[in-house]
């Protein structure tokens, strides 16, 4: 795969989702989603990825920046409050910058996609419903079915949730107090077939609970020791820190910042060096947050 075609997939992936009234931080707060028939949540994303890649003397600066918009609809509750929920990529406007050419697509400009052959996949995944899943009122997926081609959407529930939602405690937490998600990612052994799963872990921590809004501080960690550079280069984006917030009284989640600033040495034979680093910002459309009537089918 080019790293044009990896740029395009990783902003594709990227395109890529408790419950009380007002507490002081000195109360304990029950963190939990709430999801109703029919309710259809909107997002807005902004999502910068910026590399600098150096092999020798040589030195390129490649970037991905992506604007979107998606939304998840909540299609049934069980009685237990966990939701079958669709998710779809509203529209995207993606701009690309490799080996000093600049490219650009907009999924409201047909042509765009024409100029440009790397952006067919997209055509097939902007304004459909891509993704099904189950989520427990805690962010925990149960169920995982693509709606389009698997190359398409994550490879695996964990980051998929974490694309929607992130893990909730099972406890009441009081700020200052913190809670962890284990999970394993899956890399390619060196010059072979051979998976080998990784063990990683989501650190979270309430950091405040104010007004009915909980601030959520996220860090996530590399658990299993990595054999070499090639098994580093496939997780390079995959340890997103920063902060969400959590509107308790409606259990929805307003917005998302994570950063990444990643590096690997060595990815190629002789001194080379690639880093890594990524902004994302998420923010609920309030105006749209609420339960809305869902299409006739």
């Amino acid at each position: 795969m080019t790293l044009r075609s990896c740029l395009v997939l990783g902003s594709l992936l990227a395109c890529g989702w408790t419950a009380v009234g007002r507490a002081d931080d000195a109360q304990p707060v029950t963190l939990r989603y709430h999801f109703q028939p029919g309710q259809i949540v909107r997002y807005d994303v902004t999502m910068n990825d910026d590399y600098r890649i150096q092999i020798g003397a040589a030195v390129d600066s490649p970037y991905s920046h992506n604007h979107s918009s998606k939304h998840y609809e909540v299609k049934s509750v069980a009685p237990d409050g966990s939701a079958v929920l669709v998710l779809t990529i509203d529209a995207i406007q993606l701009e690309i910058f490799q080996n000093g050419g600049k490219i650009k697509y907009d999924s409201r400009n047909k042509e765009t996609a024409k100029n440009e052959p790397v952006f067919l996949a997209l055509e097939d995944l902007v304004g459909k419903p891509h993704l099904q899943l189950i989520i427990s009122p805690r962010g925990a997926v149960s169920n995982y079915q693509p709606l389009v081609a698997k190359d398409q959407v994550p490879s695996d529930p964990a980051t998929a949730a974490f694309d929607v939602l992130v893990a909730l405690p099972e406890q009441p937490v009081k700020v200052g107090e913190t809670w962890k998600e284990a999970f394993e990612a899956a890399v390619n052994l060196t010059g072979s077939e051979v998976k080998k799963q990784v063990k990683m872990q989501r650190h979270y921590t309430l950091t405040s609970h104010e007004n009915g809004l909980a601030t959520i501080e996220i860090k996530t960690k590399i658990l299993t020791l990595l054999e070499d550079a090639d098994e580093e280069m496939q997780l390079l984006r995959r340890t997103p820190c920063g902060t969400v917030v959590i509107d308790t009284q409606r259990g929805l989640l307003v917005s998302k910042t994570l950063t990444q600033n990643n590096e690997v040495t060595g990815f190629q034979n002789g001194a080379s060096v690639i880093t890594f680093k990524q902004l994302q910002e998420e923010k609920l459309l309030t105006e749209q947050a609420g339960v809305e009537a869902a299409p006739a089918r």
